[in-house]
C-alpha cells in the first residue's frame, strides 16, 4: 500500500489495509499524524454515520523515492511537491503505467490549498510528461490512455496563474477574480467554479505580496 500524499481522501483507506505495510514519504506520515484527527472530525461532520468505522492509520514504512522492488517487481517512486507539498508518484517502467496521485486531475478541477506554488507544480508536470506514460491513473477522474490528464491539469494551472498575475497588475480584487469567466475549454470541468473560488481565496494574497515586493525593488 502506498500513500501518495497526506490528504484524507488518499489516506483514510489505510484502515482497510492495516495488516499490510503502508508506505509514504516521511513528511506525509508527519502531516497525517499532525492533521489526521482534524481530517477525521471534518469527514465525520460531512458524511456522518457512513464514516463511523474510519480511523487514522499512519504509514508504517517511510520511503524517499527511487526504484523499489516489490517481490522482485520494480516500481519507480518519484518525489514531487506541486499539489500538497509532499507528493509521491508511482511509475511502472515495464508497463508504462503512471499512478499520478493528485499531481494530475482528469475531468475534475485541481485542488490547490496546500500547493507550494503553481510554478512548482507546472515544472513538475513537465517532468511527468517526459515519462511518456501509456496509461495515466490520476488522483481524481478516470484512467486515461493518452496525455489528457497532463494537458488538462496544465491548462487549468496555466490559466489560474495568468488570471492572478493579470489581476494583481490591474489592481483587481479577489472577489472580482472569483467572478471571472472560466475559459470554454475548462468551464465544463466538474467543480471548476468551486475550485476557482478556493484557489483565489488562499493564493491571491501571495500574488499581491509578490507583486508589491517586486514593485518596491
Amino acid at each position: 500500500m502506498i500513500n501518495t500524499h497526506h490528504h484524507p481522501d488518499h489516506t483514510f483507506g489505510n484502515s482497510a489495509f492495516s495488516d499490510v505495510p503502508i508506505m509514504a514519504l516521511s513528511e506525509t506520515r508527519n502531516l497525517l499524524m499532525k492533521n489526521g484527527d482534524f481530517f477525521l472530525k471534518t469527514v465525520h461532520e460531512r458524511v456522518g454515520i457512513s464514516s463511523e468505522d474510519t480511523v487514522v492509520i499512519l504509514p508504517s514504512v517511510t520511503v524517499e523515492g527511487g526504484v523499489k522492488s516489490f517481490s522482485g517487481y520494480p516500481l519507480k517512486l518519484i518525489r514531487f511537491s506541486g499539489h500538497s507539498g509532499n507528493d509521491l508518484v508511482v511509475y511502472d517502467p515495464l508497463t508504462k503505467i503512471l499512478f499520478a496521485g493528485d499531481m494530475l486531475f482528469w475531468n475534475r478541477a485541481p485542488t490547490t490549498p496546500h500547493s507550494p506554488g503553481i510554478d512548482i507544480w507546472l515544472e513538475e508536470i513537465d517532468r511527468l510528461a517526459e515519462l511518456n506514460p501509456a496509461v495515466i491513473i490520476p488522483g481524481h477522474g478516470p484512467l486515461a490512455h493518452d496525455s489528457g490528464p497532463i494537458e488538462q491539469t496544465r491548462a487549468w494551472l496555466v490559466w489560474l496563474d495568468s488570471l492572478m498575475r493579470e489581476g494583481v497588475a490591474a489592481g483587481r480584487s479577489a472577489n472580482a477574480l472569483i467572478d471571472s469567466d472560466i475559459p470554454e475549454l475548462l468551464s465544463d470541468i466538474p467543480m471548476a467554479k468551486f475550485e476557482l473560488t478556493r484557489s483565489i481565496s488562499h493564493f491571491y494574497r501571495k500574488y499581491e505580496d509578490s507583486w508589491w515586493e517586486n514593485a518596491n525593488r
